[in-house]
């Protein structure tokens, strides 16, 4: 074990909103420190756990520690992966809450100058760290007393690291940290930088997957923009309560677009029959919010009855308290609706029923938030409010041949959002059957 690095302290923090070219946003602590051993102004950024996502890792949080790479994380070069895998950290961490060490030890240690220089022998075929030895200069020269120091400042002493190089580890194991598990990033691998990735592996363990070189296509960062910000939205689009914003008036062309993209959904034999109430009058929404909440106090009712301990403190249910609360003063309600036809009134395969109605608004309406996610809109789908139906049904006036879907809240919102925790797919999926 090498000996305990000298204690250093938190010199000072600042909270950084930050935005990234693809859309993605953070928002980020900032610490600097004083006391460093190698005396450079290297950064430590936490990430607060989503306010929306479920669960907490507090006492074992994830960490990234980055090394600066100059060319890769400000200019985007495709020689290297590193921007992309700050870009994924990032996002990651602010899911789940955790810390970006972000090291001024450009170049594996070399500095930059040197680290162009490597790369000038590189395109000669020497490859990443033929050429750092080419220069007189070790395969890997980074150290990382300086991120052990900062996570000991920050009262870290237990954490999941995230990063394909098992170097990091060790040395902060040696350190001191505890690192209960490695985490690998994703592959970001290019035909510009296959070579290097291959080289990591090879020459020094690390987990990286790395495809075939005719199989790059399929991972090519460059070519996956509009892919990665589809899957951004998809993952990041979730029931907002707490965050949307309830002074903000909503802008009904805003309202009209994400409908427009609603209409596109796949629907019942491509009928067309649903509806849409875009509700905005305030004494309509205060109608529809108080019932909402006689509804949600019945919920709640039968949820303390079923479970005299229910816990009332998890995030997850003051969030949904604060909707019970406030759903009338949510500036727009979109409640979807759906013509039925002679068939749905009188078929008694309710199952068939039921999913062909639902199978025609749910698309759209998840359709319509993913449009609102898009455009900086939060929303939440709501459905207990049907527990007193015929109250609803008055409210809103709807013909008796329509049936109701359920209320879609929206709303301008405050914060970030990134992609929760979720269970792992293996747990939930099956095979052919369901043993």
């Amino acid at each position: 074990m090498m000996a305990a690095p000298v204690r250093a302290s938190v010199r000072n923090h600042v909270r950084v909103p930050l935005r990234f070219a693809d859309g993605f946003e953070a928002v980020a602590e900032v610490f600097t420190f004083y006391g460093l051993v190698d005396g450079k102004e290297h950064l430590a950024l936490r990430f607060d756990e989503d306010n929306e996502a479920v669960g907490t890792v507090a006492d074992r949080p994830l960490v990234r520690i980055h090394s600066e790479c100059m060319t890769g994380d400000v200019f985007g070069s495709l020689r290297c992966d590193c921007g992309p895998q700050l870009r994924e950290s990032i996002e990651r961490i602010s899911a789940l809450g955790g810390y970006v060490l972000y090291l001024r030890q450009e170049g594996r240690g070399i500095g930059l100058y040197s680290k162009l220089d490597a790369y000038r022998l590189q395109d000669n075929g020497l490859d990443t760290f033929a050429a750092n030895r080419a220069l007189g200069r070790e395969d890997d020269e980074r150290v990382y007393t300086v991120a052990a120091q900062m996570l000991q400042a920050l009262d870290v002493h237990r954490i999941d690291l995230l990063s394909n190089n098992p170097d990091k580890g060790e040395q902060l194991e040696a350190l001191g940290i505890d690192v209960v598990q490695q985490v690998p990033t994703g592959v970001h691998v290019s035909n510009d930088n296959h070579a290097y990735l291959t080289a990591k592996v090879a020459q020094h363990a690390h987990t990286i997957d790395v495809p075939a070189q005719e199989n790059i296509a399929l991972y090519e960062d460059r070519d996956d923009h509009d892919r990665e910000s589809v899957d951004r939205v998809l993952t990041t689009t979730r029931a907002v309560r707490r965050r949307l914003d309830l002074t903000r008036l909503v802008e009904p062309a805003l309202i009209d677009e994400c409908l427009e993209l609603a209409l596109q959904a796949p629907n019942g034999s491509g009928a067309e029959l649903w509806r849409f109430i875009v509700v905005t009058d305030q004494s309509v929404r205060q109608q529809l919010g108080e019932l909402y909440k006689k509804s949600s106090d019945a919920y709640l009712a039968q949820l303390r009855q079923n479970d005299p301990n229910l816990d009332e403190t998890t995030p997850a249910f003051r969030s949904s308290q604060q909707l019970w609360e406030h759903l009338g003063d949510v500036p727009v309600h979109v409640v979807p609706c759906l013509q039925l036809e002679a068939w749905h009134q009188t078929s008694k395969q309710l199952a068939y029923v039921n999913a062909s109605v639902y199978g025609t608004i749910f698309p759209a309406m998840w359709s319509f938030q993913l449009a609102c996610r898009s455009r900086g809109l939060g929303s939440c789908f709501v459905t207990s409010l049907l527990k007193f139906e015929h109250e609803f049904r008055e409210i809103l006036r709807l013909p008796a041949d329509f049936a109701i879907g359920g209320l879609v809240a929206v709303a301008h919102t405050s914060g970030s959002f990134s992609p929760a925790k979720r269970r792992p797919l293996d747990e939930v999926r099956r095979t052919n059957g369901w043993s």
